[in-house]
Parts: structure tokens; sequence; C-alpha cells
């Protein structure tokens, strides 16, 4: 009887493997994304596995009109065209379904996916502003931060806005101004673009990125191209759905028609900062354009501009309360992640979570206010100036939109991968102070 067995050859997997193993543990770089990446995805997966949460509001909404649009009925509110929120996230939604099937977990899935490449992405700006233990530690703080976790069982647009931010951030501070090429800003604009169709927050950020191309480069043409290319191409990619809303609406509308109300939610005789409909028909002038999602859209633009004009000083006071309701906390994720779920969680269950949540926040704002401290006391920690410029425009760009339209925590959701660069300075030093590990593994201005 003739044994016939199977050997594979163990040269040929050994020749494809071998080269790549060896590069992965090899190359800081590599080696440090896919931990950073690796704790955040099981971190993410370990929530959605454990809450359950189903969408409720806003999320309803966009998982409705997703339907709607895989069903033919095209982007509308019971067959009238709408563009009051961003198609984008709706869009994504539908085309995942499409491919999947309607499930929630279909959402979710990708929304670990994205916040976990979002985490690795954090670790390799932290890297090239930093150090290599500075861009680990950013990671790491972001890969643990509760309500980064905790956004992605939700049917929120946040994760996705926020991947398509910092994807495009790292791809526009990848080189110096001086080394780049047309790829660069192009690339970057259109994911800025793309950002904006899910969140028009973003409109004005190309124009703000324009000007650190100036900062970054003594060459004046070329901050003028490469700035020209980020914006030009931002601008094309929303200008299909502008497009498309010209035509429906007979009007000028970039992304969406809540820009305007945003505005006078948070600047009318009765804001607070916060969010602000009142039900009471007397009470709300816009009331009478309900049907009319243009028509309102432009009458509370009307009435909040008036607002600011003749009440500059209510206007100023009114930003600080946004600014601090913007930073105060971290609940907003623990509202619509623990609130909505099935089974449903004891109260005392949701108050243990909301708390440590809360606490994690607030000593991770310190370490990151310890680290933007220490760059300025200290520049030499910072190993790229362009990055670190960038972050700090993002931030206060972000900050600044809010002063002026109402916010809470969940709007600071796409910022905190930039605070996260801070905290992963803060916390190098304070673990060098400690002699954690040992010094040289934690050595603040070498990136290898």
């Amino acid at each position: 009887m003739i044994k016939v067995t199977f050997r594979p050859k163990a040269n040929s997997f050994r020749k494809v493997l071998s080269p790549l193993l060896s590069y992965v543990f090899t190359d800081k770089s590599v080696a440090g994304f896919l931990l950073v990446t690796g704790v955040a995805f099981l971190l993410r997966l370990a929530w959605n596995l454990t809450v359950h949460t189903y969408p409720i509001s806003d999320f309803a909404w966009y998982h409705e009109r997703a339907v709607g649009l895989i069903q033919g009925e095209g982007y509308s509110v019971h067959g009238n065209p709408t563009a009051y929120w961003p198609i984008g996230y709706p869009l994504f939604l539908a085309a995942l379904y499409k491919v999947f099937g309607v499930h929630f977990y279909v959402a979710k899935v990708f929304n670990i996916i994205m916040s976990s490449v979002t985490v690795g992405l954090t670790f390799l700006l932290g890297r090239n502003l930093w150090s290599f233990a500075g861009g680990l530690c950013a990671g790491i703080l972001l890969a643990i931060l509760p309500s980064q976790i905790e956004w992605t069982s939700v049917l929120c647009s946040e994760v996705l806005y926020t991947f398509l931010l910092v994807t495009s951030l790292y791809i526009f501070t990848l080189k110096k101004p001086e080394e780049q090429n047309w790829f660069h800003p192009l690339a970057s604009g259109v994911l800025l673009g793309l950002g904006c169709l899910v969140r028009p927050v973003g409109l004005l950020l190309p124009l703000f990125l324009w000007f650190i191309y100036f900062f970054s480069t003594k060459n004046f043409k070329r901050g003028v191209v490469l700035g020209g290319i980020l914006v030009a191409s931002t601008l094309l990619t929303i200008s299909p759905l502008t497009i498309r809303n010209y035509i429906v609406f007979k009007s000028f509308i970039p992304v969406s028609t809540n820009g305007g109300i945003n505005l006078w939610q948070g600047n009318n005789p009765n804001a607070t900062g916060g969010y602000y409909w009142p039900s009471d028909p007397e009470s709300n002038p816009l009331t009478p354009y309900f049907n009319d999602e243009v028509k309102r859209d432009q009458v509370a633009r009307k009435l909040a501009l008036e607002f600011i004009c003749n009440n500059p000083d209510k206007f100023l006071r009114l930003g600080l309360v946004k600014l601090y309701n913007y930073y105060k906390d971290d609940r907003n994720a623990l509202t619509f992640s623990l609130n909505p779920t099935y089974p449903r969680l004891s109260e005392k269950t949701k108050l243990r979570i909301t708390n440590i949540a809360n606490r994690y926040y607030q000593i991770f704002m310190l370490i990151a206010l310890f680290g933007a401290a220490i760059c300025f006391l200290r520049k030499e920690h910072v190993n790229n100036q362009f990055i670190f410029c960038t972050a700090i425009t993002v931030i206060l760009y972000f900050s600044g939109v809010h002063f002026v339209f109402p916010a809470w925590d969940r709007y600071r959701f796409p910022i905190m991968p930039m605070f996260s660069l801070f905290a992963g300075l803060g916390l190098t030093i304070i673990l060098n102070r400690l002699n954690f590990l040992g010094t040289k593994l934690l050595r603040i201005n070498k990136r290898k």
C-alpha cells in the first residue's frame, strides 16, 4: 500500500511571511500602529458585545433615511425632498445596508473599525510630532477614552466624520509643505469634503489650513498653489450635493438647511448655549415655516444675525457658556448609548459607568493641558512644527465654531484625537519623571 502525504512547501511560506513578520516586529511604527489599533478594536468590540444600543432621535432619522435611499425613495421625508441634515452619513449607511443587509450591527462593526484606525492614525501623528513614545501614549490614551468607545454602539455621524478628518489631517501633515506635491492637498481636500457631506461643521476649515501652508513655508507661490488645491478639491467634492440642492430647492444650499436654525438656537433672546427649541408656537418664531425647511433656515439665520448685531455683550456671554458646555464633561455618549439599550441597564450600572467616564475625561484633559503647557515652555519637545500648528488650529477652529453655535460634549468628539496628541506628550513626560520602565524607553526627542 502506498502512503500518500501532503507536505506544504515550508520554504514558500517562509519566503512570504518572513519579510512581513520581520518588518512588523522590527519597525517600531508598524508595531505601534498595530498595538494601539488592536487595543482600540478589542475595547470597542467588547463594548458593543455587552451594550446593545438601538437608534433614537437623530440616529433613528439617519437609519430611516438610509432605508429610504435603498428602497428608491431618494433623500426625502414622507415623500418630500430634504436637505435638513447632510446626506453623507445616511448615504454611507445605505451603502452598507445594500451590501450587508439592513442590520444595526453592520453600522456598528464599521464604527469599530473606523474608530480603531483613527486611534492608529493618532499614534502616527504623535510619533511624527513628538516621538515614538509620545505617539504610543497618545494612541493608548485615546483608545481607552470612554466616549470614543461608547459612541461606536450608536448609529451616529461622529465616528465616520472623525475618521475622515483625522485621515485628512494625517495626509495633510505627512510631509512638510516644501516636500509635498499635488497629491497631499488634493487627497486631504477630498477627505475634508467628504467629511463636510457628513457634518458641515468643517466647511471653513480648509481656509484655515491654507493659512498654515503660508506660515509653514517661505515660498509664497508654493503656499498659494498647495492651499488652492486643498480648497478647490474640498469644494469640488461637495459640489454634487450643492447642485442637487439647487435643482431641488431652487436655492443655493452648499450642504444642508439646518445651519441657520442652529445659529438661531445658539443666538436668540432665550438661548441657553445648548439645544433650544420651544414647543410653544408663540415662543418659536420659526413655527410658521415648519413645512418649508429652506425658508425656515433663511428666517432663522436672519433673526440670529440681528440678535448678534443688537446684543454683542450677550452674544459674548453666551459664547463663554457654549465653550463651558463644550468642555465641561463627557456625558452625551452615555445618554445615547446606555439609555436606549436591550436589555435595559440598571440605573446603578449607568451611573457607575458615567462616573468612570467623566473621571477619566477629567484626568485626560488635565494631562493634555499639561502637555500643551510644556510645548509652549519647552519647544525642543516639538519635532514637527507643521503638525503642531495643524493640531492647535483644528482645536481652535472647532472651539470657535461652537463659541457661535450651540455646544455640548458630543460636538467635541472629532477633536479629541488632537487633544490626545498633547496628552501623549504630557503622559510621556510624567512617565519619564517617574523613571517608568527606564528613561531610555521613553526618550522624547527621538522618533525611533
